[in-house]
């Protein structure tokens, strides 16, 4: 995914072929630069039930990796951190890390877990498809999808450890995009222990299109733990705003999360865009 106007600009790699890692400027940066451990996130709450792996699934598990092939999981080289409402029931809001695989240049595919340790259980997946494929859907197949103008510009969507132009260049390639994404498992979040299994049918997850939308510690216990500052972010990115066409989806959850929120400029429904104003 290499940008108009950044020739030799990998936007998740930095420049063409150097390591997918950060490029330190202070003291404190080459700290977080090492394997990202201010990045590290704990899940909140512990491992499934069930006994200890036993010495046999040990050995079992050493053999696989030394035989067994993991071609698909290879090529998950793009990690971002977000917040997903559940359409259905946004006061049930969750911080998503996103390890994805971008196929082509519309299409990419990610799994979902609570946390980027090896402790970290899997929660989800996301599709992620350009504003052109988007609009080959059915009208109904489209009311799945959810729209990432409002996590790109209002600064909450991350792609830690990389330097900033690369993860400036990775969101900018991803305005007007679209997300269907759907959550297995109620890890946890803000406190709640979630649920100890994957349980219940799956939920579709929604994005924030308005501040004031997401719980606001979701967002600060992000930001503190992982170094991010989003409101530096969403200033950084201000100029993006102007690539910002109007999306489907970003009225289907207005007015139901029981706050005052506000529109964040850039961000705005395709439908109200197009209504004739009543005479």
């Amino acid at each position: 995914m290499r940008q108009s106007g950044d020739p030799g600009i990998h936007p998740w790699r930095g420049k063409a072929g150097a390591e997918r890692r950060p490029v330190p400027r202070t003291a404190a940066g080459i700290a977080a630069a090492l394997l990202c451990a201010a990045c590290a996130q704990v899940p909140p709450g512990g491992s499934p039930p069930g006994d200890e792996k036993s010495a046999k699934t040990r050995v079992l598990e050493a053999g696989a990796r030394l035989l067994q092939a993991q071609a698909p999981l290879r090529p998950m080289d793009i990690y971002l951190v977000g917040f997903h409402p559940m359409k259905d029931d946004p006061a049930q809001q969750m911080e998503a890390h996103h390890y994805c695989h971008q196929i082509n240049e519309d299409f990419a595919q990610c799994v979902l877990f609570d946390g980027n340790t090896a402790q970290a259980r899997l929660n989800g997946i996301e599709y992620i498809v350009s504003e052109k494929l988007f609009a080959t859907l059915p009208q109904a197949e489209r009311k799945l999808w959810h729209p990432h103008n409002g996590e790109i510009l209002s600064g909450q969507l991350v792609a830690p450890g990389i330097p900033d132009v690369a993860e400036k260049a990775l969101m900018k390639s991803k305005v007007n995009s679209y997300g269907k994404t759907w959550h297995v498992w109620d890890t946890g979040s803000l406190g709640k222990s979630g649920d100890p299994l994957p349980l219940g049918p799956p939920m579709l997850a929604w994005s924030f299109n308005r501040d004031g939308e997401a719980v606001p510690e979701l967002v600060e216990q992000r930001d503190r733990r992982m170094g991010v500052d989003s409101s530096a972010k969403r200033a950084e990115r201000s100029d993006l705003t102007g690539l910002a066409r109007p999306q489907s989806g970003v009225d289907a959850l207005k007015g139901r999360f029981g706050r005052p929120t506000a529109d964040i400029p850039g961000v705005t429904d395709a439908a109200a865009a197009t209504a004739v104003p009543a005479r």
